[in-house]
Order: C-alpha cells, then sequence, then structure tokens
C-alpha cells in the first residue's frame, strides 16, 4: 500500500514548477486564474508575466531580462536584473528573511510591500497609486477585512440587510445582544 503525499508546491493549482537543479532560459507568459501559483526553485533567466502568485524559495534564483509583472510575488530565494533597466511590477511583494532582490526598479501599489528582517531589497522602490495591480490589492485588502452582519433577535429588531458592522458595533435597543454572523457562510459566531 502506498500513500500518496503531496507539497504545496505540487497542488494542481501550479501549473508552473521548476525543480532544483533545473536551468531554464525564456520566457513566462501566463494568463491563467490569479489562484494559480509557479514555483522556481531552480534557476531561471528571462521575462515573467504571471496573473497568479509566483513563489521563488530559498535556494531558487531569478534573472529578470527586461520584466517581471506578477499578482504576487514571494520570495525567499534570490531575484536580480541582468540589467540596469530592469523594471519588476507586482501586486503584492512578500520577502522572507532570506529574500535577496536587487533590480534597478521596483513598483508596487502603495502598501504593496510586506518584508521580514533580514531581507534584503536594492533597487529603485515606487509605490504607486496607480498601476497594473493597485486595484486588485485595495479589492483584497477589502476582502480581507472582518465583517460582521447582526441577524435578527426575537424582539423583531434587524440590522439594515447592507449593514456590515465592525468589532465595536452599538447593541440594538431594546438591550439583546445581537448574534454575530460571518459573512461568508451565515454561521453564528461563539460569543
Amino acid at each position: 500500500m502506498t500513500t500518496e503525499t503531496r507539497t504545496p508546491a505540487e497542488k494542481p493549482n501550479t501549473p508552473l514548477f521548476i525543480g532544483a537543479g533545473i536551468e531554464l532560459t525564456g520566457n513566462i507568459r501566463h494568463a491563467g486564474p490569479g489562484a494559480d501559483r509557479g514555483v522556481i526553485l531552480g534557476s531561471f533567466s528571462g521575462n515573467v508575466e504571471w496573473n497568479g502568485v509566483l513563489h521563488v524559495p530559498a535556494g531558487g534564483k531569478v534573472i529578470v531580462e527586461k520584466s517581471m509583472f506578477c499578482r504576487e510575488l514571494q520570495v525567499s530565494g534570490s531575484i536580480a536584473g541582468a540589467s540596469d533597466d530592469v523594471v519588476v511590477e507586482v501586486g503584492l511583494l512578500r520577502m522572507s528573511a532570506t529574500a535577496e532582490v536587487d533590480v534597478a526598479n521596483v513598483v508596487v501599489p502603495v502598501g504593496g510591500i510586506e518584508q521580514f528582517r533580514g531581507a534584503v531589497l536594492n533597487g529603485k522602490v515606487r509605490m504607486a497609486k496607480e498601476s497594473r495591480y493597485a486595484a486588485r490589492a485595495d479589492t483584497e485588502a477589502q476582502a480581507t477585512v472582518p465583517r460582521l452582519i447582526l441577524a435578527a433577535s426575537s424582539t423583531g429588531n434587524t440590522a439594515p440587510p447592507d449593514s456590515s458592522i465592525g468589532v465595536d458595533a452599538v447593541t440594538p435597543s431594546g438591550g439583546e445582544q445581537p448574534q454575530a454572523v460571518a459573512d461568508a457562510d451565515a454561521t453564528p459566531l461563539a460569543a
């Protein structure tokens, strides 16, 4: 009996996987779903246009010839520019403590960098309110904000149907505590 185990990189939504020890040169273009992941454990040299999440783990290396565009770039390895005019534009740049990014220009939307202490970022960084990923980053940030909806109480007190409130919500008149319900699945939350 064999037991199959899969690492996160082997999930079906990983259409790109460059394994350790592999050296690849060329262009990568992906226009598929934003949930698709690309993983570069080996070495890649060229240009990248990736609509999903591109992950360069420790040991992975990307040499960007002219440009790299990604919705989300997670770096634990290294990204280097082949020349002084390389542009890396991402919606979210996540750098672990072992990350090394050394390119001429990095363009991200406002709030588009997450960097652990120890990560190295060399290059001109521009946070642009207007970029191909700015609107998407705002939408994703709003989607991750926890929201509560008031459910009807036994006395008939209800919140308007379109009202989503934060944690500091007020108690409806009548003195009853509202029942908090999560937006996504409408399951009552424990008090």
